[in-house]
C-alpha cells in the first residue's frame, strides 16, 4: 500500500508474515533511498535496518508479541518516513 503512493518509483513489497520489507528501487539509488528512510524513521522513534545486495530493502521485523496498535503506529511512522524521503 505504501509503494502504491509512488507509482513509477519502483517501490515493491517483499516478505511473508511479520518479516516484511519495502524494496526502494534497484542498485545504489535504491540503497540510498532505503538508508534515508531508515534514518528518517529513527528520528521519529522507530529502529529499522536495510538489507539486500545494495542495501535497497527497508526491513520490518517486529517481535512476535507486537500488538495491533504498535503495528499501526509503526506503519504510520514508516509512511511518514517514506513520504519525507520521496517528496
Amino acid at each position: 500500500e505504501i509503494g502504491e503512493s509512488y507509482p513509477g518509483a519502483g517501490l515493491g513489497a517483499r516478505g511473508k508474515g511479520l518479516a516484511r520489507g519495502i524494496e526502494m528501487g534497484e542498485g545504489e539509488r535504491g540503497g540510498e533511498l532505503a538508508g534515508a528512510v531508515c534514518r528518517e524513521a529513527f528520528q521519529r522513534g522507530m529502529l529499522m535496518e536495510t538489507s539486500g545486495p545494495e542495501g535497497e530493502v527497508v526491513k520490518l521485523l517486529p517481535p512476535l508479541t507486537v500488538t495491533e496498535a504498535e503495528v499501526e503506529q509503526g506503519l504510520d511512522i514508516l509512511r511518514a518516513s517514506v513520504d519525507a524521503v520521496m517528496s
